[in-house]
C-alpha cells in the first residue's frame, strides 16, 4: 500500500475495498494521514499524571486549564492541580464570557473568576426598585444547571434535558421562567452559537434558531439525523480548506449520523461525508481542528 484515503467506518474491516489506488483503513493508531495520503506517525507523548480526568478545557487568554479529577473541578497551573468545586457528577460543559467561565455538570452550575469558584448571583442583584424586585420574585428563577452551556446574543443558554433555558440579556444568573425556554423532542446533545445562529441537536436532528429571543425567533430543522450522546465542536479557522459555499461564513465542524458536518454562521448546514454512520446515541465524539497543519481530528469513544 502506497497511500490511503483514511479511516472508513461505514463497513466492517473484512469488507473494505482493497482494489483501489487509495486503500481505506479500518483503524489508525498514533498516526495521521497527510494531504498526499501518506501515513505519518506522531512523535509520541509523555505521561505526566495517571489519574483519570475528563471535561478538559483550555482558556488560553485567561491562562486557565480546567479538568475534572477525583470528582472535582480543578485547574492546573503547570505544576500542581488546585480544586475549585466538588462534587462533580457528570461531564462538564463550559461557557466563557469575558474573564468569567461558567460551568455545569447538569446538576450544579457556577462560575470561575480569577482562579476561584463563585456561585451564581442572587436573582435580585442589580434590581433597582422594590416594585421590580417583587415582580422578579414571581417570574425569575436562577439559571438552571444543564448538560450543555453556551453564550449567544448576550445570554447564557443552559440545556436541561430537552428544555433549553436562556437568561435575561447580560444577566446570566437569572431566567424568566414564563418566557425564556424552548422545549425540544429529546435530550439536547448539541448546542453551539455561530454569530446570529444557534445550532441545537436532539433526537429529531439538527436545528437552527435565528432571530431575537424570546419572542422573535424562527426554528428550522436542517438535518434529520442522530446526534451523539456528547459531541464537541471545532472551529475551522482556515478559509482555504472550506467548500466554496462556506468561505464567507464562520464555520464549525461536528459529527452526526450523517458523518462529519459543517455549520455556518448563516445557518447553512453541509455534509462532508457521503455515507451515514451507525447508531451514535451512546457515543461521545470530539472534534479538534489543528490550525498549524490544517487537519480536523475526530475522536470517537
Amino acid at each position: 500500500m502506497t497511500a490511503t484515503s483514511g479511516i472508513d467506518w461505514s463497513v466492517p474491516p473484512h469488507r473494505l475495498p482493497l482494489n483501489r489506488p487509495l486503500i481505506p483503513l479500518a483503524d489508525l493508531i498514533n498516526s495521521r494521514v497527510d494531504f498526499s495520503g501518506q501515513i505519518v506517525p506522531f512523535g509520541g507523548f509523555i505521561q505526566e499524571d495517571s489519574t483519570p480526568i475528563h471535561s478538559l478545557a483550555a482558556f488560553d487568554e485567561l491562562g486557565l486549564f480546567l479538568a475534572v479529577k477525583n470528582e472535582a473541578l480543578q485547574y492546573f497551573d503547570g505544576a500542581l492541580w488546585h480544586e475549585l468545586y466538588a462534587p462533580i457528577r457528570d461531564l462538564v460543559s463550559y461557557a466563557r464570557i469575558g474573564d468569567r467561565v461558567y460551568f455545569s455538570d447538569g446538576i450544579s452550575i457556577g462560575l470561575i473568576y480569577n482562579f476561584a469558584y463563585e456561585p451564581l448571583e442572587d436573582i435580585l442583584v442589580g434590581v433597582p426598585s422594590e416594585e421590580l424586585r417583587a415582580y422578579y420574585r414571581q417570574t425569575m428563577i436562577p439559571t438552571p444547571a444543564g448538560q450543555l452551556l453556551e453564550i449567544h446574543q448576550g445570554r447564557l443558554f443552559s440545556a436541561q434535558g430537552n428544555v433549553l433555558w436562556f437568561s435575561e440579556p447580560l444577566a446570566f444568573h437569572r431566567v424568566n421562567q414564563l418566557t425564556n425556554f424552548i422545549v425540544f423532542e429529546g435530550m439536547i446533545k448539541l448546542l453551539k452559537s455561530a454569530a446570529k445562529v444557534l445550532y441545537v441537536g436532539d433526537a429529531a436532528g439538527v436545528h437552527t434558531i435565528k432571530g431575537s429571543f424570546p419572542l422573535e425567533i424562527t426554528k428550522e430543522t436542517v438535518a434529520v439525523c442522530e446526534v451523539p450522546r456528547h459531541v464537541s465542536v471545532a472551529h475551522i479557522g482556515m478559509k482555504s480548506l472550506l467548500p466554496r459555499e462556506m468561505e464567507d461564513s464562520e464555520t464549525f465542524a461536528f459529527v452526526t449520523s450523517d458523518g462529519i458536518c459543517l455549520g455556518g454562521s448563516d445557518g447553512r448546514y453541509l455534509k462532508l461525508t457521503g455515507r451515514r454512520l451507525g447508531d451514535l446515541s451512546p457515543t461521545m465524539v470530539a472534534c479538534v481542528f489543528n490550525q498549524r497543519i490544517g487537519h480536523l481530528f475526530v475522536l470517537v469513544n
